[in-house]
């Protein structure tokens, strides 16, 4: 039965938290906290320590995130709070409390109160997603990825936004969704390399093996564990180890070395003892129980499934424990005990379904089709292998798809149908062809002889069981290859040749399992009996034919020569061997004889040295006399050199003296240089400043006249009409004389004219107002609080069209400014949005601001109407301009918006939205008295 495929794709034991410390890094972190004297410092310090800490000791985390959070709350400051809770709930994830993991994350993301402060509380809201994927609640756990990976631009940092990205990864990989799982696991293997975190490098290179594996792609999944393995070794990180050795007891496993995987897996459970994370520990469980399994030792299999299915159902894991009831039926399927097979295959059956994993519906429903096939209920096979190969087939899994075609073909072979058994038996090889999966070609191998053996086609039998030994001996596939023995046997036995039928038999047995001896045994007394039947007429046949007889006798003659030749070499060899053995002695005691006769004539010479060093030191004492009357006269004239050089000193000194005072006049000469040059440079920049300066006040003195006619231009206008109707109205009254509804048409008539010019006259002031009060002193302003006393002004209109603001003052919370001009560029800006909205939608509106060198650039964007650059953009801040004419206006906002930015000194700039609306740009001057 071929269940390698579910063995081999047990979900990946991927850890969300890695923290790869040391103990320096440690030390650093203690010595830091302990000199540090800010309360918000040491709250992160503290947090830092936790998380290294949680690789080590539990308990010790635990016991600096309390310090965190006591710290973070004795000064109100947030983000150590969020920190300080998320740490809380990391504390019980550990230990398998997820409730009360919850709990804590929930209270750090309502800390958060809407805002995000760089990795939190996005971070903590992948945590409370893990939590729900860990208990196959897929979608919940989706719907926390996306609260982190849509987070606002700029406002989650990239360890947060990888993490996010990995388990969704991890989501898609748990919901057999690979390619998916390959996109998002690479985006953040893309951020995890930018940080230069070898430990998050390597998590996710295991992720993407594992993915890999999961599409058949084994060659892309060796590269990357193979690239995980080298990197685990060198970091020495404790969870990365369990995982290692996880994964390499998995490789074993598949590759039937059951003693290798076991030890491995022991190895993870002793790290566990240190760092007991209990989903990890029911995984080990279950996988130790699976090597039993294969070893067909149920009772020890059983007892590991129990124990690793108590572990699950605390955590309330229901993909794991669908998966473990499915490894628990497969063993009942393997004892022939189908109802409970069927029992704990229906339990899984019902909980894959509720979780919607579909990789899992379709291992159990080929399970199902597995029990009833073996219960010859062979058209509910069939339909329970239809539904696995067609889910299998939507979600891609190569090696599933292979697995059931293969189960198809039995229930075909066993129906005696035996054209349709070839037709699915030969797709499955094709397919396991293209996945070079040799151990399902082995299985089908075999299984295509078997058939071909019970339709008397013996010669392709043989062809096709000799495929499945030879592969079965290169995997070293111990079941498949009792299984080859067994069909040989069988083969051989359907064309008498009895002979070989028992030595296949033979083989079968030698490597079978205590289970089937007593078959095997009964097995073999048959062909046995049968054989020595044969034998009898063979000695018949031969008492009747001398010359078949002569034969015979020669052949056992040939058998003895062959027996005693055998013999003789040996004992040849033997006696070579001893031959050898004496030269070799002969050899060393040749090579001790001479390094003897070496060694003395050694010493011999080494005695005439001796006599020859004694000479010379004899003439050596005559030198050394000689040499000692000379260093006497050396010594004498010496005497005579040292007071020539003490005469030689003085007049050195006195040449030194005089050099030092050139020197000194030689710098003051310099220095004087140097203060002229400095002066020269001075007065220059000064010119030009000077220069930058006249060209300024030039430059603005011209924009100031041109202002001051187009203003007096305006005013001339806007002041002749209003004035020209009101005389016309004065002759029409002197006309009128006394009719009264003349008199009331005209009354009205000067009280409406009299009304617009006072309005002119009133938006004239409030320009003047602007260009003179422009001496103000600047003063500290707070965005958020501003925008609030605005939106109370606009409440009416932005209730009434359901406007929305959304604001991002993060990274500019603060400004210094003319409070006023402020509140007035916000109160037009803000309410031409909702004016110039369009009909369909609710005005959206987003302001945020930001430093840019010496500006702060506060950015206003609308869904609204917007304008035609292209046609009005030199007309967008004149005066009097309007450019939509279906609501009520004075074209007066944005002249003024513009004019109260150039009088702070700033600037303005606009664009238009990519898909409907403007976006403004307002650059103010900071920290300045303007004027």
């Amino acid at each position: 039965m071929k269940i390698n495929c579910w063995l081999a794709v047990i979900p990946l034991c991927l850890s969300s938290i890695i923290a790869f410390s040391q103990t320096q890094e440690i030390t650093n972190l203690k010595a830091k906290l302990a000199k540090a004297t800010d309360t918000k410092v040491k709250a992160d310090l503290c947090h830092s320590l936790a998380a290294v800490y949680w690789d080590y000791d539990f308990e010790k985390g635990m016991e600096y995130s309390r310090q965190c959070l006591a710290l973070s709350q004795r000064i109100d400051y947030q983000l150590g709070e969020i920190k300080g809770l998320t740490d809380f709930g990391l504390y019980y994830y550990y230990q398998g409390n997820y409730p009360k993991a919850m709990t804590f994350y929930r209270l750090a993301v309502k800390k958060a109160e809407g805002k995000n402060f760089g990795d939190f509380p996005s971070y903590t809201n992948t945590r409370i997603g893990n939590i729900f994927r860990f208990q196959a609640q897929f979608d919940s756990a989706q719907s926390y990825y996306d609260l982190s990976i849509d987070a606002p631009a700029g406002t989650i940092q990239p360890f947060a936004l990888s993490s996010a990205y990995y388990n969704t990864g991890l989501l898609y990989s748990d919901l057999s969704n690979y390619e998916k799982s390959l996109y998002y696991l690479h985006r953040s293997l893309h951020m995890r390399v930018l940080l230069h975190d070898s430990a998050l490098i390597a998590e996710t290179w295991n992720a993407v093996g594992f993915a890999h594996k999961g599409l058949s792609n084994y060659d892309s999944a060796n590269y990357y564990y193979n690239k995980f393995y080298k990197v685990t070794k060198q970091l020495k990180d404790p969870e990365l180890l369990m995982l290692y050795s996880i994964n390499k007891g998995e490789l074993l496993f598949l590759s039937d070395d059951f003693k290798g995987a076991i030890q491995l897996y022991l190895q993870a459970l002793d790290i566990l003892k240190a760092h007991e994370f209990k989903r990890y520990h029911g995984i080990i469980l279950k996988k130790i129980g699976q090597v039993f399994l294969r070893q067909n030792d149920f009772p020890r299999a059983l007892e590991y499934l129990l124990n690793s299915l108590k572990i699950e159902e605390t955590l309330n894991g229901r993909q794991q424990i669908a998966q473990t009831y499915s490894l628990i039926s497969w063993m009942y399927v393997w004892q022939k005990n189908f109802r409970l097979a069927d029992e704990n295959a229906t339990r899984s059956l019902k909980l894959m379904t509720e979780i919607k994993d579909e990789f899992g519906i379709a291992f159990t429903n080929n399970l199902l089709g597995v029990i009833a096939r073996e219960q010859k209920e062979y058209d509910k096979a069939l339909q329970y292998f239809k539904t696995a190969l067609q889910i299998r087939k939507e979600i891609n899994h190569k090696e599933g798809i292979a697995g059931t075609t293969y189960n198809i073909a039995m229930v075909f072979r066993l129906r005696k149908q035996y054209d349709k058994a070839f037709q699915f038996f030969f797709e499955e090889i094709n397919l396991d062809q293209k996945l070079n999966n040799k151990e399902g070609l082995c299985l089908a191998y075999n299984e295509v002889g078997a058939t071909y053996s019970e339709i008397k086609n013996f010669s392709l039998a043989s062809h096709y069981l000799s495929k499945g030994e030879a592969l079965a001996r290169e995997t070293h596939s111990l079941p498949q290859l009792r299984k080859s023995f067994q069909y040989f046997s069988a083969l051989y036995k359907a064309q008498g040749n009895y002979q070989k039928a028992l030595i296949y038999s033979d083989k079968f047995i030698a490597l079978n399992d205590s289970v089937n001896n007593n078959q095997g045994t009964i097995k073999v007394a048959e062909i046995n009996a049968l054989y020595q039947i044969d034998k009898k007429e063979e000695e018949i046949a031969q008492l009747q034919n001398d010359n078949n007889l002569k034969q015979s006798q020669i052949e056992l003659q040939n058998t003895r020569i062959r027996s005693q030749t055998g013999f003789l070499i040996f004992a040849v060899t033997l006696v070579l061997s001893v031959v050898i053995a004496i030269l070799i002695l002969y050899r060393y005691y040749q090579v001790q004889d001479k390094a003897n006769k070496e060694l003395k004539n050694l010493n011999q010479l080494i005695n005439e040295k001796n006599e020859e060093i004694l000479t010379q030191a004899e003439e050596l004492r005559d030198s050394n006399n000689l040499l000692s009357r000379i260093n006497k006269e050396l010594a004498e004239k010496q005497d005579e050199i040292a007071t020539q050089n003490e005469e030689l000193i003085q007049s050195n000194e006195e040449i030194l003296s005089q050099r030092d005072l050139v020197n000194t006049q030689k710098t003051k000469l310099e220095e004087a240089n140097i203060i002229i040059e400095k002066q020269n440079m001075e007065i220059k920049l000064r010119n030009e400043n000077l220069e930058k300066e006249v060209d300024k006040r030039t430059k603005e003195l011209v924009e100031y006249n041109q202002q001051l006619e187009q203003f007096a231009f305006i005013s001339s206008h806007n002041l002749r009409a209003p004035v020209a109707r009101i005389l016309g109205l004065g002759q029409l009254l002197e006309i009128s004389g006394n009719n009264a509804s003349d008199v009331a048409f005209i009354h009205q008539g000067l009280t409406s004219t009299a009304f617009e010019l006072d309005r002119v006259v009133r938006d004239l002031n409030t320009i003047l107002e602007v260009k003179k009060n422009n001496s103000s002193v600047l003063v500290d302003i707070n965005f958020e609080e501003e925008l609030k006393l605005v939106k109370i002004n606009l409440e009416k209109e932005i209730t009434e069209t359901g406007t929305q603001i959304h604001t991002d003052f993060s990274k500019a919370p603060l400004i210094k400014t003319i409070r006023p001009y402020l509140d007035s560029i916000l109160m037009n800006l803000i309410s031409n949005a909702i004016k110039y909205r369009k009909p369909e939608l609710s005005p959206v509106i987003s302001i945020k601001t930001e430093s840019k060198d010496e500006f702060v650039c506060m950015t206003v964007s609308d869904n609204g109407l917007g304008i035609n650059l292209t046609l009005y953009r030199d007309k967008l801040f004149s005066l009097y301009s309007r450019f939509h004419d279906h609501v009520d206006g004075k074209g007066l906002g944005l002249y003024l918006v513009k004019t109260q930015v150039q009088a702070l000194g700033g600037k303005i700039e606009v664009e238009r939205n990519e898909s409907s609306g403007l976006t403004f740009h307002i650059f103010f001057k900071s920290g300045n008295v303007v004027g």
